[in-house]
This record gives structure tokens, C-alpha cells and sequence, in this order.
């Protein structure tokens, strides 16, 4: 009886970590109108302007830039929207969304 309840108590103390441990997976808020062959062109694009303008960054670093811009791009235009913009305003655009992509957000008493 006393074996029952310990195991009892070990089991559910190993359940009640497991719950309190594990993150709930959060939906991405992108706005699915990409397709994947789009999104590779426009990470292709970014790669290559980047280590263009920044030919010493590696490849490493690079990549991780490039998924953050792309990223906030899928969050916040839709792609028919994205089409219509010329060229010239989409560098600028890429531009605005990769601000904060490799510095680490300011912290409240770091605020001015």
C-alpha cells in the first residue's frame, strides 16, 4: 500500500514537472499568401545584396539576417501588395524591416 502511494506521488510529480516545463506552441502570424519558391527569391536576393554590401559578414550571420527580414516581410505585407511596389521602395522596405534583425531589443531602463 505504502509502495502504491509512493510511485502514485513519484509519478505525479514527474507529470506536474513535464506540464510546468513544456511550452505551448504558438501559431506564426504570417500571412500565408507566399508560396515557397517566392520566399526562396526573395531570401536569395537578400543573401546575395547583403553579402554584397557586407562581404566580410559570414554565412552564418548572413543567413540568420535574411530570415529576419524575410520573416518580418511575411508578417506584415501580403504578397499581391508586395508585387506592386517598384524595385527602388522594396530596398527601402527591406531596409526598414531588417532594423533590429542583429541588435537585441532595449531593455525598458535602457530607454531614453
Amino acid at each position: 500500500m505504502k509502495l502504491n502511494l509512493f510511485l502514485a506521488s513519484v509519478l505525479f510529480a514527474i507529470l506536474l514537472i513535464v506540464a510546468v516545463g513544456t511550452k505551448k506552441a504558438t501559431a506564426r502570424e504570417y500571412t500565408g499568401t507566399y508560396g515557397t519558391a517566392y520566399i526562396r527569391g526573395l531570401w536569395g536576393a537578400c543573401f546575395y545584396g547583403t553579402k554584397q554590401s557586407n562581404p566580410l559578414l559570414g554565412d552564418y550571420f548572413t543567413g540568420v539576417f535574411c530570415d529576419c527580414v524575410i520573416n518580418k516581410t511575411r508578417k506584415l505585407v501580403n504578397r499581391s501588395k508586395l508585387d506592386l511596389i517598384p524595385p527602388e521602395k522594396r530596398v527601402e522596405l527591406f531596409t526598414r524591416y531588417s532594423e533590429g534583425c542583429f541588435k537585441p531589443p532595449i531593455k525598458e531602463e535602457e530607454q531614453v
